[in-house]
């Protein structure tokens, strides 16, 4: 659509995109000050702004504290030429962090579909509290690249052939990979490269699991993004031994 399209002095007619009033100004004192970014769909790129925005969007809670954020950040229309210029010069001061979300955070986003089926009466492994009750969903659900959480239907095949096992198999990553808990809730990692299986403990209970499943997710995107591995990979160790002290050292994957 026309009304999409600007004049740039610098680069001619091209389509428009909107940054924060700090991320605009950097093209002129070419002052590195971060860059995050949403794509709304409406724009010839996603919304960007800056380290100070985004410390003020974590803050918000409501939505009328979200609809003055975006007062506050006083975007500017720019060309999109211009806002690939912002990225570029902006990316590597971008202050990488992670939110640990809470349970109450975590019920919200996966108990919305709790049409599945309960696990029968028959079943006699202890699980853990909350367990069957984000087991029960119409679907199973992958929340990162390595961790997928089986509905009820699908943990009740997956664990099928464990009669009289001591340990339940609730998830598995994209690599064929495991994620079980013992009959005292204690999850581990099961390496399907070794035959039996070999199990690592992670010393997580299931809903320290949930949050590192979450924590991962947001790696996810950090990397999928383009910023530096190194970086990423300091934020996420720190916000890992939040949930554990020792969980950056047991997690099993190589982020770099």
């Amino acid at each position: 659509m026309e009304e999409k399209y600007m004049a740039c002095s610098i680069h001619g007619k091209q389509e428009m995109a909107l940054l924060c009033t700090h991320l605009a100004h950097s093209l002129h004192n070419r002052l590195a000050v971060g860059f995050f970014e949403y794509d709304t769909g409406d724009m010839g790129r996603p919304d960007a702004w800056c380290n100070t925005c985004e410390r003020a969007w974590n803050h918000t809670q409501t939505e009328e504290d979200r609809e003055q954020w975006f007062i506050d950040c006083q975007h500017k229309l720019i060309c999109v030429s211009c806002w690939d210029e912002a990225k570029a010069l902006n990316q590597i001061a971008t202050e990488i962090h992670f939110k640990l979300l809470t349970i109450a955070e975590i019920k919200t986003v996966l108990l919305e579909d709790d049409a599945g089926v309960p696990f029968p009466k028959n079943i006699a492994f202890p699980f853990p509290s909350l367990y069957p009750l984000f087991a029960k969903r119409a679907e199973t659900t992958t929340i990162s690249s390595e961790t997928t959480l089986f509905n009820t239907v699908e943990a009740l095949s997956e664990n099928k052939t464990n009669n009289g096992s001591t340990h339940w198999i609730f998830a598995r990553n994209g690599q064929g990979d495991r994620w079980l808990f013992d009959e005292k809730g204690h999850v581990f990692f099961g390496d399907h490269d070794h035959q039996p299986m070999s199990l690592h403990p992670l010393y997580l209970n299931f809903e320290q699991w949930l949050q590192l499943a979450f924590c991962v997710q947001q790696l996810d995107d950090w990397l999928d993004a383009g910023y530096p591995p190194e970086r990423i990979a300091i934020s996420f160790n720190e916000t890992l031994n939040t949930i554990h002290p020792q969980l950056a050292e047991n997690y099993p994957f190589e982020l770099i």
